[in-house]
């Protein structure tokens, strides 16, 4: 920076304005860089908390199917409520402790050599702070915005429907029992019944 006096020269004034503007733009430019990692800050804040929200939220919906739906059938959209084993289980006194119920989902990378399967309704136990699950990986943010794709495009109805056409098979086969054993019943009356000479 140059001290101006009275009587400066012309080249002395453009040096010293020449180094104002630069001085002024590196000044600028520093702000927007400090504002840019200030915005994002803000913005991964913002994602952090929002991506915790969906998979709370994620969680909270497979839980629900996970309590409704008999274990191992295929669901809708090839989910499926299997058991899950965590990989430290062995470290575990009780031989339950190392199992879960989760909801399988479909591998949704897209990727042909992927043979990955997430899951929700894990928790981490143990000294495995990410676990695998017999080949499954707990549901990542990709994996909660298909989720809650598909259950705006009607997966718990769907859901729903599977589920009452179970039991609807199930109250038939029961009633076609009842009838059958009735049906048995009399055979085996008629055939014990003393014949009348």
């Amino acid at each position: 920076m140059y001290n101006l006096e009275p009587g400066s020269s012309k080249a002395q004034i453009e040096c010293w304005k020449a180094d104002m503007e630069a001085e002024k733009e590196l000044t600028q430019k520093s702000n927007s860089i400090i504002n840019s990692v200030k915005r994002l800050e803000r913005a991964g804040a913002e994602s952090s908390r929002m991506t915790k929200k969906l998979k709370a939220a994620c969680e909270e919906v497979a839980q629900m199917i996970i309590d409704k739906c008999p274990a191992y059938i295929e669901l809708p959209r090839k989910y499926k409520v299997v058991k899950c084993q965590y990989l430290d289980a062995h470290m575990n006194i009780d031989s339950d402790d190392g199992w879960d119920w989760c909801l399988k989902t479909s591998n949704s990378s897209g990727h042909t050599l992927d043979d990955r399967w997430y899951v929700f309704g894990v928790k981490e136990i143990g000294h495995t702070p990410n676990p695998s699950y017999e080949g499954l990986t707990p549901a990542n943010r990709e994996t909660c915005l298909k989720f809650s794709k598909d259950i705006a495009e009607g997966l718990l109805d769907e859901v729903a429907e599977l589920l009452e056409k179970r039991a609807e098979e199930s109250r038939r086969a029961i009633e076609e029992d009842i009838c059958n054993s009735r049906m048995a019943q009399s055979l085996i009356d008629v055939l014990n019944k003393p014949e009348v000479e």
